[in-house]
């Protein structure tokens, strides 16, 4: 319908699986994109294997950089994502209120298609400084000398990913990881949330809390495989245990909150 003329292809991961069936399907619905948008003006995320197959020739991009940017000087804070972008004589200081590793790569990517539409690199620097997250989605928020990042939108292992590093590299007196798991993930159901408990339990972070459901015994499984050796909370009312949260942490912790069911 839209036609653009440029593309991001930011990932590509179980979603919707029930409709979907399988991410070969996903993939060959987003390889539509190349009737309508050169490929040399469609982006990818590079470090995915399949993206690559499907779009070849396109404009890979990571935290490394884009299109003959490099990144250097990464920080990731509780307020947000800070970097530099050179090409050539070119610099870009990037200073973000988006917050993890896995959102330098699309920042880049921005920084390079504004350069290429003749954009003012100082325009550039102001437009990314005024990026946030959106509500629930990798959002900050403070609770009695807490950090609690509410990404309860969050709907697939990528996403899940992203947030299991971010807890990790931000600093804390105690992690806390809450989830239920993931929906709609069709028959990789327990293979994903199986993955999600080695995750965490490779990451030792302090406490996970898992709220009951059908997908709590395969990240449990996937906790006990991987030799997780720190506190399990299994929670049977979700909505109380968000209400209280005031009473579960204390200042210094950080609380990764992924998903709501």
């Amino acid at each position: 319908m839209l036609k653009p003329d440029y593309a991001v292809v930011t990932g590509l991961a179980p979603a919707h699986l029930n409709q979907y069936g399988t991410l070969a399907s996903i993939a060959k619905d987003f390889s539509y994109i190349t009737n309508y948008v050169p490929v040399d003006k469609i982006y990818i995320n590079g470090s995915d294997v399949e993206l690559v197959d499907t779009f070849k020739g396109s404009v890979s991009y990571s935290k490394n950089g884009v299109g003959g940017w490099k990144v250097r000087d990464t920080a990731i804070h509780a307020s947000g994502t800070t970097f530099t972008l050179t090409k050539k004589s070119k610099s870009i200081s990037v200073a973000s209120g988006l917050l993890g590793i896995h959102q330098v790569g699309p920042l880049a990517v921005v920084a390079e298609i504004a350069d290429r539409l003749s954009i003012p690199l100082q325009k550039i620097e102001s437009g990314l400084a005024k990026t946030i997250p959106f509500e629930h989605r990798m959002q900050p928020r403070h609770l009695g000398g807490a950090l609690l990042i509410d990404d309860t939108y969050n709907g697939n292992i990528e996403g899940i990913k992203a947030g299991i590093a971010l807890l990790r590299d931000l600093p804390a007196k105690r992690r806390i990881y809450v989830t239920p798991g993931l929906v709609e993930q069709g028959e990789l159901t327990e293979s994903v949330h199986t993955q999600i408990g080695e995750l965490l339990a490779v990451e030792s972070f302090d406490e996970i809390v898992l709220m009951k459901n059908a997908m709590t015994k395969f990240i449990e499984a996937g906790l006990a495989k991987s030799g997780y050796t720190g506190t399990i909370t299994v929670e049977t009312n979700p909505l109380e245990y968000y209400k209280n949260l005031e009473f579960h942490v204390a200042a210094g912790d950080v609380v990764m909150m992924q998903n709501d069911l």
